[in-house]
């Protein structure tokens, strides 16, 4: 591996803890997201609170949206961030690229080199489904007796909808 030099660098100080809000822009791909060295938080999903989880990779389906907190917890280097498509289905064409920007922390004045090869994370197989579904399924809403949900049970008005009657 080589930093490419025209790859996008987000610039981040040690110690800090970043929001990230995650939008995947892919029209029909789902894909895994990661940052090599670090874990994400997921905070919100679509611009709902969930309940927080550490997670070393997301899932992210076309159109979503993930909001993670990034704690920058790591010595100041260069780190890779990268996503790649999940395709489960057998004989469909895809788009196998791994799409990769960096982390880089802010030095300052510092005299420290950074890695002339940063590391790279870990990202599941492309058609990895438990992977996927191990994510997802970790998704909850952050509703307790602080954050209620009500949901209406008393159903006092019927709708007729064409031929169908709910």
């Amino acid at each position: 591996m080589y930093i490419f030099t025209d790859i996008y660098k987000l610039t981040v100080d040690q110690g800090k803890t970043y929001l990230l809000r995650l939008i995947n822009t892919a029209v029909e791909d789902i894909l895994f997201f990661a940052i090599a060295n670090h874990q994400l938080t997921v905070v919100g999903t679509n611009s709902s609170y969930t309940k927080p989880f550490k997670t070393d990779y997301i899932t992210i389906s076309p159109g979503q949206t993930i909001d993670v907190l990034l704690e920058t917890n790591q010595p100041p280097s260069h780190y890779y961030m990268a996503a790649r498509v999940y395709s489960s289905a057998k004989g469909v064409d895809f788009d196998n690229t791994t799409t990769m920007a960096l982390l880089q922390y802010n030095i300052g004045k510092k005299s420290t080199t950074l890695a002339s090869n940063p590391p790279f994370p870990y990202l599941p197989f492309y058609n990895d489904t438990k992977a996927s579904v191990n994510f997802t399924g970790k998704l909850r809403s952050l509703a307790n007796e602080d954050h209620q949900i009500h949901v209406p049970v008393n159903i006092s008005s019927k709708l007729i909808l064409g031929s169908l009657q709910i």
